[in-house]
């Protein structure tokens, strides 16, 4: 009686005659054995394997995002060397030189539609890369002495039974 293989319903096909897999042939929470390797010849071996290396995959390796902050160019307070990043603010339009001219709404010919030069300048003045402040300054006096005739103000012993009664007797034997 020959044995009649089943109908497979499937990308796979089974085998009846072969063993079903033992516990032993599994790797499951098992390390590699020698049996699991197999023992044909590598045609062309590699010195590295990149199957497994993810260098040049972003975010693929642990980052510190909250170290990010210190890569920032440098952007100097008080620098105004115009090739320094942040001394000066960055343009949307073409250089002069290249920009077409007109002027026709153009007031350099009126007289006073320019400001006027200022005549008086104050001692007011502050070098923003080394500021240096003049805070105000006072003299402090000596307190003034309370007014008052010298009496202690909180003091109620002058007053009848504004203080507790005493319990026990005074006894006073000097």
């Amino acid at each position: 009686f020959a044995m009649a293989r089943p109908v497979v319903i499937g990308p796979f096909d089974l085998d009846v005659s072969l063993p079903f897999a033992q516990r032993h042939d599994l790797m499951s929470l098992d390390t590699v054995q020698a049996r699991d390797v197999p023992k044909e010849k590598i045609l062309y071996p590699k010195s590295e394997s990149f199957s497994l290396k993810t260098n040049d995959i972003e975010r693929s390796r642990p980052t510190y995002d909250h170290l990010k902050y210190l890569n920032k160019p440098d952007v100097s307070v008080g620098c105004t060397d115009p090739m320094h990043d942040g001394g000066r603010a960055q343009t949307y339009y073409a250089p002069m030189d290249r920009r077409p001219r007109d002027l026709s709404l153009a007031t350099g010919d009126i007289e006073g539609a320019q400001p006027r030069p200022s005549k008086m300048k104050g001692n007011r003045h502050t070098d923003p890369v080394c500021p240096n402040y003049e805070m105000p300054s006072s003299v402090q006096r000596p307190p003034t002495p309370p007014h008052g005739n010298g009496r202690h103000t909180l003091d109620t012993t002058d007053i009848d039974k504004s203080r507790p009664r005493v319990l026990h007797p005074i006894r006073d034997y000097a």
